[in-house]
């Protein structure tokens, strides 16, 4: 479905070349949850957005179903790390929006179907500034599955939840899943470990910047899994075991 292949990515400032991302290769199959690992400032939210067509690599490929990225695709969405809602856009309105630039004549009936799978029905007139942060990122998470995507891509969703709501949130990600039809796979970027192995098939794990593939952890236990179970912990530790301290 998806290949990166050999991408590199750099920036100059200042007449200075800072590498971010030195010649990462992995592959997604459908079907397939797969999350990214790395410290922080190693361009994991980088390698999302070239992925996502809104930044391109300074070499190397991302090949999407057989054609390389080079501008965003229709197929492919995105859930944000700080929910990117319009501030004066009711929760309807937020929704609808990549609906109504795509022409879709049934806009605001699709964005209900997905506000009501997500448990926000009652609360299509509210703005952002009245909803919770857990609200928000369902606004977010509606408004990516409701274009419907083949690959779904998330830039660290939980990250600025408490940990009560993120972790509901993981269950009903799981969940949106199955419900989603055009919806074959997911990508995430986090910093939580045990996050990426509750809910991934496969973890990429790299290394700090300029950042290179160190491993990719296969997650082998059936879903949903047990935090308290060995191996899950068992896999905990061999990620922390790769990561640079």
């Amino acid at each position: 479905m998806l290949e990166v292949d050999r991408v590199s990515k750099y920036f100059i400032s200042n007449k200075s070349k800072l590498e971010v991302i030195r010649e990462i290769s992995f592959s997604l199959r459908e079907g397939e949850f797969v999350s990214i690992v790395g410290p922080s400032g190693c361009g994991k939210s980088t390698l999302l957005r070239m992925i996502a067509g809104i930044e391109r690599p300074s070499s190397g490929r991302i090949i999407f179903y057989g054609k390389e990225i080079n501008s965003p695709d229709p197929r492919i969405s995105m859930v944000f790390q700080s929910f990117a809602l319009v501030p004066w856009l009711k929760v309807i309105e937020q929704v609808e929006l990549p609906l109504r630039a795509r022409g879709i004549e049934n806009a605001r009936e699709v964005a209900r179907k997905w506000l009501s799978l997500v448990g926000l029905s009652e609360f299509e007139e509210f703005l952002p500034k009245e909803l919770s942060g857990g609200m928000r990122q369902r606004v977010g998470i509606a408004r990516a599955l409701a274009v419907e995507p083949n690959l779904l891509l998330m830039d660290e969703p939980f990250s600025s939840l408490d940990e009560l709501t993120a972790d509901t949130l993981r269950h009903e990600i799981l969940e949106l899943w199955k419900s989603a039809p055009n919806l074959k796979s997911i990508l995430m970027v986090t910093h939580n470990i045990e996050e990426a192995v509750l809910m991934s098939d496969r973890i990429v794990v790299l290394s700090r910047r300029p950042s290179t593939v160190l491993k990719v952890v296969n997650i082998d236990t059936p879903r949903p899994r047990n935090r308290r179970d060995e191996q899950f912990y068992g896999k905990v530790d061999e990620i922390y075991s790769l990561l640079p301290q």
